[in-house]
């Protein structure tokens, strides 16, 4: 009684400071006019504050720094007097000082499993699972850098007995208990690999440290790159063994090296597979399930009881580009977190502008650089292309040491930056108009700003005769918003084998993402985007959900409920309670984000779960074409095409797609129970625009765990449309909500009925 008393006293104390603290935040302010010296500076910023203060004194107080190397001051204002002082003559901007916290790759606090302080809720799945202890997570990817500090193992005990795996090549301890490389069918198909790749599973490309770490990694404090992301990093499942397969050899994998990890994972006793890579779809004709080496071995997976994770691809944000889309398997799409790195343009008329960067390095403190329009210093006779600074359009005689102004449009960020690189350039500014979310991570200094930033620096360089600039990095922001955003580059539906299985299934944190990185690149951590690091995301609560509802135990979940508990506690809302934005900030789709954003503790607890096992996909199958003789040599089960569902549509999952419908369809799902006590779910529905839908029955009800109902949902055609239209259903007992997407393409209200 008395610590508790103790510690309401002290949570108190801590509300009565931080009430105290919010009757006046701290505000950056901005001004335009040319400083003297330091003391004119600081003499100035104190008698613009005299007036928004009552007095001198107060003013002089509230000054909490005043930057020698930007014409600007921190204060302790109240909201009305930023606002007055923003008015002022001279005064650039004012914007709120943002709060930081000592971070991880900020996913897992942005994704609920810790709070804005590190503490871990009771609610947490790192708090039901001891954060995934002995778990085993096998990533087959460009392999690992084991002398990272993420793959510590000095709190482990000794590996499980049920492993059988090796190690091979690097050292392997309690954390990272096996290591192993496949690379026969790459160079039986593409001849000796070539430096700087090693015959070992040493990651020499960092991708796959990086993917490891995101899913598993130990709790690693001070990381940061460039200074920035300051904090704790950390895996998803950090208490988890690592196994790591090498697949991946000069950016290349080949399938049989692949079938070969996946069969040698499954053989050694891995949980969960994490696999960051796939076919481009742009490769067409794009193979069908089973000429699919990641398609079958994710087959084989789901028998063994083993989830397969795999990213949905980079070749968005057109249409029919997601990748890895057999139903078996959980594919994974891109959004951001609420964080970025703020970086300011100092122009040599001390205006100021806020941006972003990402890049991989910076320019030194206090140094400014001759400014240039990419334009102005054109090799071709295209101007426009100059302008966009694609490659080879800059004159390196006229570029050389100099930060180039490129305008936003046809290549990304990293593109412009590489051609300016190639070009002798020392930094680039670059016209981002997605709202600063730059997704982009160019190989040289550089500076994201919006429009109306880039018109400015533009109209400076025109006017002046010697213009001049400095690009200086800020600090790491947080509470962004909205936040999550999907990714540009995040591929999209619909599945272009089987339009009737929508793909992908959740997204994840997959942009900027601070982790692990091999030893070779001078860095201990990296940040990468793609939905390579979305899918470790979701390897990682799967691992937490592995170990919450283990194989071969009383409560063991299979492969398709792990899957389903995933996908229907996803949210499709951001951080605005708007439904979630596409790069441009157009709502998104469930072609973008399938079932959502993943909610990880939510996932712990889903009431109900959809059900399907190796027998159901086979019979899946036949609806693509195949025959029953031909599932049975590839796969070893048994399919009776006669008797199996007509279209994939027909599918136990937690998610419907409907393409071609004419007229009305009817489809059937199962969900189990899966909850502690009794109870009773109620049906709701958000129609697609045009599409009428019904559910019989409207509500189920359950006695006991395990328990099975059955439930059919019927599609009417009302307003025929080429293009599908998107919307949603929710089984909800009042505290859990079981919600699924729906994408339907009504083609035509003809009387055709299917049941």
């Amino acid at each position: 009684m008395e610590a508790r008393a103790l510690f309401l006293s002290a949570a108190t104390l801590l509300f009565i400071l931080f009430a105290r603290a919010r009757s006046a935040e701290v505000y950056i302010v901005y001004l335009g006019a040319v400083r003297n010296s330091s003391h004119d500076l600081l003499e100035t910023h104190h008698n613009l504050l005299a007036t928004v203060f009552d007095d001198v004194d107060a003013a002089r107080e509230s000054v909490l720094y005043s930057y020698s190397r930007f014409n600007a001051f921190a204060a302790k204002l109240e909201p009305h007097q930023a606002t007055a002082l923003e008015k002022m003559p001279g005064v650039v901007s004012v914007f709120e000082s943002q709060v930081s916290y000592v971070q991880t790759t900020r996913s897992w606090e942005f994704l609920g499993l810790e709070d804005e302080q590190g503490n871990v809720p009771q609610n947490s799945l790192w708090s039901s699972t001891n954060y995934g202890q002995d778990i085993i997570v096998g990533v087959i990817d460009t392999g690992i850098w084991p002398e990272s500090p993420s793959f510590d193992d000095s709190v482990f005990t000794p590996k499980p007995a049920r492993w059988k795996g090796t190690c091979v090549g690097v050292p392997c301890n309690k954390k990272l208990i096996g290591a192993q490389y496949f690379l026969k069918g790459n160079e039986a198909q593409r001849g000796p690999i070539k430096p700087p790749e090693q015959r070992s599973p040493r990651d020499v490309a960092g991708h796959g440290t990086h993917v490891a770490s995101t899913a598993a990694g130990m709790p690693v404090s001070g990381a940061n790159k460039n200074g920035q992301a300051s904090g704790v990093a950390k895996g998803g499942a950090p208490l988890a063994r690592l196994a790591i397969y090498k697949v991946i050899w000069n950016e290349v994998v080949v399938d049989a090296d692949l079938l070969a990890a996946i069969d040698a994972a499954l053989t050694d006793g891995v949980d969960v597979i994490n696999l960051s890579l796939g076919k481009k779809i742009s490769t067409a004709p794009y193979f069908a399930y089973l000429q699919d080496a990641l398609s079958i071995g994710g087959f084989h997976a789901v028998q063994a009881g083993v989830p397969v994770i795999v990213a949905g691809g980079n070749e968005g944000p057109a249409g029919y580009t997601v990748v890895n889309i057999a139903p078996w398997v959980l594919t994974v799409a891109a959004s951001t977190v609420d964080r970025y790195i703020s970086s300011y343009v100092v122009l040599g008329d001390n205006q100021v502008f806020s941006g972003v960067s990402w890049s991989r390095s910076s320019l030194p403190a206090n140094r400014s650089y001759p400014l240039v329009y990419a334009a102005d210093i054109s090799a071709v006779s295209n101007i426009t292309a100059a302008t966009l600074c694609l490659p080879g359009t800059l004159n390196p005689a006229k570029a050389q040491g100099q930060i180039v102004l490129c305008r936003s449009g046809q290549n990304d960020g990293d593109d412009k930056g590489e051609t300016v690189r190639r070009a002798g350039g020392a930094g680039m500014i670059m016209e981002n108009p997605k709202n600063l979310r730059s997704e982009a991570k160019p190989s040289l200094p550089a500076t994201h700003v919006g429009s109306k930033a880039a018109e400015a620096i533009y109209d400076y360089i025109q006017r002046t005769q010697s213009p001049v600039v400095s690009l200086t990095l800020g600090r790491t922001q947080l509470g962004y918003k909205p936040a999550p955003v999907m990714g540009s580059f995040s591929s999209r539906g619909p599945n272009t084998i089987t339009p009737d299985i929508l793909k992908p299934d959740v997204t994840a944190p997959g942009v900027q993402i601070l982790a692990a990185w091999t030893g070779l690149k001078g860095s201990q951590f990296e940040f990468e985007s793609g939905t390579s690091m979305a899918s470790p995301h979701v390897t990682g609560v799967a691992a937490l959900l592995r170990s919450l509802y283990p194989r071969n135990a009383r409560n063991a979940w299979s492969v398709a409920a792990i899957m389903s508990a995933i996908m229907t506690t996803a949210t499709i809302q951001d951080n605005e309670k708007s439904i979630i934005k596409d790069y441009n900030f157009r709502t998104a789709t469930p072609f973008q984000f399938g079932n959502g954003h993943i909610v990880p503790n939510a996932a712990a607890d889903p009431g109900l779960v959809y059900g399907a096992g190796a027998q159901d996909y086979a019979e899946f199958l036949c609806t693509t074409g195949y025959s029953s003789s031909t599932i049975q040599q590839v796969l070893g089960v048994a399919a009776s095409c006669t008797t199996a569902i007509r279209r994939g549509c027909d599918l136990n999952r937690p998610s419907v797609a409907i393409s071609n419908l004419r007229g009305q369809i009817s489809v059937w799902r199962s969900v189990t129970f899966v909850g502690r006590s009794p109870a009773t779910f109620q049906i709701y529905i958000s129609e697609p625009p045009g599409v009428g839908v019904r559910a019989n029955p409207s509500q189920l009800s359950f006695t006991s765990y395990g328990e099975t109902a059955w439930f059919q949902l019927s599609f009417t055609v009302r307003q025929p449309s080429s293009d599908y239209s998107f919307g949603w259903f929710v089984w909800s007992d009042g505290i859990r909500q079981v919600r699924s997407s729906i994408a339907v393409q009504g083609i035509s209200t003809a009387s055709v009925a299917v049941e």
